[in-house]
Formats: C-alpha cells, sequence, structure tokens
C-alpha cells in the first residue's frame, strides 16, 4: 500500500534551541491597589477638613496619612521590577498535573526584587496560587518551582507568566506580564477502551474462518508463542526444525494492526455532543497508540481529514508524532471517500475504526474489504 503522509498539522518536535527568552513582549502596569484607594480617601477626608477647620491637629493625621503613600509611591517608581525568565518547552497529557521548572533573572541594576509572586493562568492550579519569592538581590538567577496542571488539548507557541509585587506597604503594585517563546503540546487525555472490546478484537481473525468459506493469504511462518491456538501449528515445518512454529495468515499479526481515526462530521445538522465526542474518541486513540508502543509492535494510524493520510508507527518517535496531531487534530467537515482511497482503505487490514468526528456510518464501500474488528464511536 502507498504511504501518503499529512503532517502538516503535526508540529515538528521542539527543542532547547526553540527558546528565546526573553523574546516576545514584556508589559509592566503600574496600579493602585484597594488598600491604597481606602488610604487615599482617608486623606483626601483629612486634607480637606484640615483646609476647613485649619485645625493642626487635622493637619497632623493629614500629613501621617500622606507619608506611606509618597513613600510607597516613591520606592515603586525607583524600584521598578526588571528581570528575565526562561522556561522550557512542556509537552504532556491535557489536565495532568506536572512541576514546572522557572529560571528568573534580576536585570536591575540597583533594586532587588522583593516579594515577587509569578504564576502562568494558563496552568494554573488554583490551591497553590503560583509561586512565591521573597527576595532576589540585583543580577542574582534564582530557579523557581511551580505547581501547574497541562490546560485543555492543543498546542501553544508562547507561555505568558504574571509577575507581581506589592512590597513594602502594598498600597501599589506592579504587575509584569511576561510572554516567552515556548512551545506547550498538550496530549489527549487518555480513554481506556473497554477491555471486552479489545480482546474480542485482538482475537478477530487470528484462526482462519473455514465456516464462511473465506480463503486468507498465507503470509509467514514463525514461533510458537503461549496462548497460540494449537490448530495454527503447522506440522510438517514444526517436524523437520523440531520446535513448533505456527502458521500466520496476512492481516492477523499484530504488526499489521490499524486504527483508522475518522474526522469527518456527520452529514446535515451539526451535532452538539459532537465536540465531546471528538475529544473522547481522540483518548480512545492516544490510548490504543500508548498500548501498542508499549508492546514493542508495528502497526498503522489511518487518518481520515481533508484528505486520506496515513503513518507507519515503528518505535517511540513516529508514536509521538503521531500523537502530537492528536493533539491538534480537528473536526473536519463531511466529504465522500474517493475510488483511489477506498481501494486504500480496503487494503489496510483495519483492527479499530474510530469515529470521531460523529460520522457513524461509514457508507456504501468506504470501508469495502477491509477488516473492521471494532468500531469506536
Amino acid at each position: 500500500m502507498s504511504e501518503r503522509t499529512d503532517r502538516s498539522q503535526a508540529p515538528s518536535p521542539v527543542t532547547a534551541q526553540d527558546i528565546d527568552p526573553p523574546t516576545g513582549r514584556n508589559r509592566a502596569r503600574f496600579e493602585i491597589t484597594p488598600r491604597g484607594k481606602l488610604v487615599l480617601m482617608l486623606f483626601h477626608l483629612a486634607a480637606g477638613a484640615a483646609w476647613l477647620s485649619g485645625d493642626a491637629n487635622v493637619r497632623l493625621a493629614a500629613s501621617l496619612l500622606a507619608a506611606p503613600i509618597l513613600l510607597d509611591l516613591g520606592w515603586k517608581l525607583w524600584a521598578k521590577p526588571r528581570f528575565e525568565v526562561r522556561v522550557g518547552p512542556r509537552r504532556g497529557i491535557a489536565r495532568a498535573a506536572f512541576r514546572e521548572h522557572i529560571t528568573l533573572r534580576n536585570t536591575s541594576a540597583r533594586a532587588a526584587l522583593r516579594e515577587l509572586r509569578l504564576r502562568e493562568p494558563r496552568t494554573l492550579v488554583g490551591a497553590t496560587g503560583g509561586a512565591h519569592l521573597p527576595w532576589l538581590p540585583p543580577g542574582a538567577t534564582v530557579r523557581i518551582e511551580l505547581a501547574a496542571r497541562h490546560p485543555r488539548r492543543g498546542v501553544a507557541t508562547s507561555r505568558t507568566l504574571l509577575a507581581e509585587t506589592d512590597w513594602p506597604l502594598a498600597l501599589f503594585r506592579w504587575q509584569c506580564e511576561v510572554a516567552v517563546q515556548a512551545t506547550m503540546l498538550s496530549e489527549p487525555a487518555r480513554i481506556p477502551i473497554a477491555l471486552n472490546l479489545l480482546q474480542s478484537a485482538e482475537r478477530t481473525r487470528e484462526e482462519q474462518p473455514a465456516a464462511l468459506g473465506e480463503e486468507l493469504e498465507f503470509w509467514s511462518l514463525r514461533e510458537h508463542r503461549d496462548g497460540d491456538d494449537a490448530r495454527r501449528v503447522h506440522a510438517r515445518r514444526s517436524a523437520a526444525l523440531g520446535e513448533l512454529v505456527v502458521t500466520v495468515w496476512r492481516g492477523t499479526e499484530a504488526s499489521e494492526r490499524c486504527i483508522v481515526i475518522d474526522t469527518r462530521r456527520a452529514p446535515g445538522m451539526p451535532d452538539p455532543r459532537t465536540a465531546r465526542r471528538f475529544e473522547r474518541a481522540l483518548g480512545h486513540a492516544a490510548w490504543l497508540v500508548d498500548r501498542w508502543q508499549r508492546e514493542g509492535v508495528r502497526f498503522r494510524v489511518v487518518a481520515i481529514q481533508r484528505e486520506l493520510s496515513s503513518t507507519q508507527v515503528t518505535g517511540t518517535r513516529d508514536a509521538r508524532e503521531v500523537l502530537a496531531w492528536l493533539a491538534v487534530a480537528q473536526v473536519t467537515p463531511f466529504r465522500a471517500l474517493s475510488d483511489e482511497e477506498r481501494r486504500e482503505l480496503a487494503d489496510t487490514p483495519t483492527r479499530y475504526w474510530i469515529a470521531a468526528g460523529g460520522y457513524r456510518h461509514r457508507g456504501k464501500g468506504d470501508a469495502r474489504g477491509s477488516r473492521v474488528s471494532g468500531v469506536i464511536a
């Protein structure tokens, strides 16, 4: 079968060289805090009362209220936070918790960073509230650990972190938004397939179905393994070699396993449950890829999108590329398969057909001649 691999949607592997901090936008905002608003309002009231009454005690009260405002404002303007943030690319499973390590360097030549709070809104875990940095002298570098959680399935080419400090009196606050060019890829959450469906599909066509009169093509011979059906033992070859060997029919070995991921939306009115079904189906596909990759078997992944694409998975690298595509896959409009695509599917020893887009009826001839062992909607 000819292989036509569509990798236009699959991001290339990310390396450390892809990170170039602190490139990207870096914005700082200076604002007054609720505490500062309250003190400022009291100062206005005291100043107005002192102007109307001329009482020395009222003027003293207004001065005492103005002093912390001027002190905090002067310090904040003098010690504006200046820093660089470095964070590496991240790849994981959607909604999975992880520990992120961030390198922060104080680039200011005169002021230390004090009481700095750092968080990433996209991955923030509510109970932790981000990281807290009590003090960092000028020119120093520190490594910070953030408790985080992967966002929903998808890929982002930049990561945004928020840092804020209101030291010393918390009347005013600096809030800095830093964007770092680092890729975050969230693979689909793994959703296991029912054990009975998996076992029935694994056993499908393990034996030659003589009752149906179907003639399978001879493929090869291999050594006997625990669990093999005794009826598959090749008697003459086993006697000649002195050990048990079994017959392998085309389409029955693990090396010919295949996942067909159909992303086409059902024709007609859109189903409001399509998005939820699509995520669940991609989770089934990711779980199968992980399972078969751990077993060390070779398999094929066929995707029905705007065009048919096929990828042979022979190792960890191929499996990672398939999972990267699953991270960015989208529902596609319905289209009928061409005759060439139908012939290609018919030549595929299909094990699982995953109707991710909601098009459950594969149509007349969409999988004609292919061997569908399990259909997962």
